[in-house]
């Protein structure tokens, strides 16, 4: 029954009526939210009605899409009583909700149209889980559901034939019966490949998770399609299968390829307080020989380093989810402890797994030139770099849950000036708690342990040597100052570092965001940690700006236990958060 309580007034003749819409009676905050943007009443608002009486008829229009939202929900006894009170103004129209008792999945079925060997499979697998309360999305899309359940079990003709839904009002559930013809057990049949013009065929075949005779898999399927376009040789990628076995008794599959421009030219721009502004820019070209090996130039440029580099990787080397790097890279750094020019060669093998974990071992050789410092010299180095990671986040820019671990280590030996070895290791690992379901407030955490052993301080290059100090560590301070002094108050480095950060996210709006800061850590002299001693901490604000690949970030840092020739803040501009 509908109930519309109004009084008479002039305004039912003449004029218009501005009003404004009131929910009473839901609980669940997603349904009121649903309620919302269904209502032509709310959508309608600033579209005054000439008159009370128009305003009730489009009340009344209002109820049945109000009711489809409430029985989605589970909802099916649900009664809603309007009343417009005119004493208001504006005028208030007030949708009084009664839900009742809010309905619950019964008992489905499944029935196979033919006798097949049945895949095993739980109702609840498909979403209709007995006990759980209604959601008609849920119901609707359970039959996709199970033809994708089907389809990763060897089943990818299957089809569903018919479904049947039913209410039970006196045990308030719904229940219903899915009828599927599964079709036959299926094996991958041959592979036709259409739109390739520079890529080699079998370049695209080796990135197949799946071969011909295989049973079929609608996962790997997936899994060869992120293969693709993780290249970036590609712009589409889209495979499709018939609906009829062949003579083989295997099903043909189909793969449309439409490739992107493999040549492309990167520009940026930066700046900080450390080295004020910077340039750079890149060279690629990712299809070498039609097989995806990459050739790439960079060169970037600031008034405290400059880098350039030449790099050659060879993807999918001697296995699916392993590359080869042959890199060279020449480098200077003019900072305030000294002025380094660095010389490297080095080729190293890379290796990726269940898309967590990453393995590099390399060999590598360079030359150090350093002056302006209190410990000047040149030294060739041999070394044999290796690290692992495991990467679990959501994502790479913006990351707001999960945790990445990094351990790098690297053995060096010294062929010049002197022989030389010492074996340098870095720990790093950041952790993110989202305090938000929607992940607008995240608490993050960095922690970082280094160390170096094997020769005393004076025999390690300058440049090796940890100095706390960046955007990275003790935001604030000078750049790459934070170590022990000696007697002139100059830095030395240290063999030995701890580095902790801290950072509350908060994303105010769709596109703002700011980030208060927290760091502390220290360098030593010993080859391994020390707690005790004297600690540095600095505090500070970010600004976030997020656009559709991540978040500009502006991070203003000030430094707690500043020094002489410390500033009283640092500046730092770049894409993407600090960690």
């Amino acid at each position: 029954m509908k109930w519309f309580v109004w009084i008479l007034t002039p305004t039912l003749f003449f004029g218009s009526v501005q009003y404004n819409v009131v929910f009473n009676g839901v609980e669940e905050k997603i349904v009121e939210v649903a309620l919302e943007k269904s209502s032509e009443l709310v959508l309608l608002k600033n579209r005054f009605p000439p008159s009370v009486r128009a305003l009730e008829y489009r009340v009344q229009s209002d109820l049945p899409k109000l009711y489809q939202v409430l029985h989605a929900f589970g909802y099916y006894d649900a009664a809603i009583y309007p009343e417009i009170e005119q004493d208001t103004h504006p005028v208030t129209v007030r949708l009084l909700i009664y839900p009742g008792m809010r309905y619950k999945i019964g008992l489905f079925k499944l029935q196979y149209l033919h006798d097949v060997e049945k895949p095993a499979l739980l109702m609840q697998d498909i979403g209709l889980k007995k006990g759980d309360f209604v959601d008609a999305k849920t119901v609707l899309l359970s039959p996709k559901k199970l033809l994708r359940f089907l389809a990763d079990r060897n089943y990818p003709l299957a089809q569903v034939q018919k479904e049947n839904y039913s209410i039970d009002r006196k045990k308030k559930t719904i229940h219903g019966t899915i009828v599927v013809d599964s079709g036959p057990k299926t094996r991958f049949g041959p592979l036709l490949i259409t739109g390739l013009k520079s890529v080699k065929t079998d370049y695209v075949v080796r990135k197949m998770q799946f071969q011909e005779g295989d049973l079929y898999d609608e996962n790997l399927v997936e899994a060869s399609q992120k293969r693709l376009i993780d290249t970036q040789l590609f712009s589409s990628v889209l495979f499709t299968h018939g609906e009829e076995l062949d003579e083989e008794g295997e099903l043909p599959i189909k793969l449309q390829i439409a490739e992107s421009k493999h040549k492309n030219i990167g520009i940026g721009v930066s700046y900080a307080t450390i080295d004020g502004p910077g340039a750079s820019i890149g060279w690629q070209n990712r299809n070498i020989a039609g097989e995806g090996h990459i050739l790439a130039f960079d060169l970037d440029v600031a008034k405290t380093y400059s880098v350039g580099s030449l790099s050659y990787k060879v993807p999918d080397f001697f296995h699916k989810n392993q590359s080869y790097l042959a890199r060279a890279e020449m480098a200077r750094e003019d900072i305030t402890v000294y002025l380094a020019r660095t010389y490297t060669l080095l080729q190293r093998i890379e290796r990726e797994w269940q898309n967590h974990f990453f393995l590099s071992i390399g060999l590598g050789a360079s030359h150090i030139d350093v002056n302006k410092s209190i410990a000047n010299n040149h030294f060739s180095l041999v070394s044999a770099p290796f690290s692992f990671r495991y990467r679990n986040v959501d994502n790479l820019l913006n990351t707001t849950k999960g945790m990445i671990i990094i351990y790098k280590f690297a053995p060096y030996t010294a062929v010049a000036p002197t022989h030389t070895t010492f074996c340098k290791q870095l720990m790093t690992i950041n952790t993110y708690f989202p305090l938000m379901e929607n992940r607008f407030l995240v608490f993050a955490i960095r922690s970082q342990v280094g160390s170096i052993a094997g020769s005393s301080l004076n025999r390690i290059p300058f440049t090796k040597r940890f100095l706390g100090g960046s955007d990275e560590n003790l935001r604030g301070y000078r750049y790459k100052t934070v170590s022990p002094l000696n007697k002139e108050g100059d830095p030395t480095g240290g063999r030995s570092a701890i580095y902790n950060s801290l950072e509350m996210r908060m994303r105010l709006t769709e596109t703002i965001g700011v980030v208060p800061f927290f760091d502390i850590g220290k360098v030593g002299d010993a080859a391994f940690p020390d707690m005790r001693g004297k600690w540095l901490k600095s505090v500070g604000v970010g600004l976030r700006y997020f656009l559709f690949f991540g978040p500009l970030r502006l991070d203003v840092g000030f430094p707690l236990n500043k020094r002489p020739f410390d500033d009283t803040y640092k500046i730092y501009i770049s894409i993407g958060q600090t960690f």
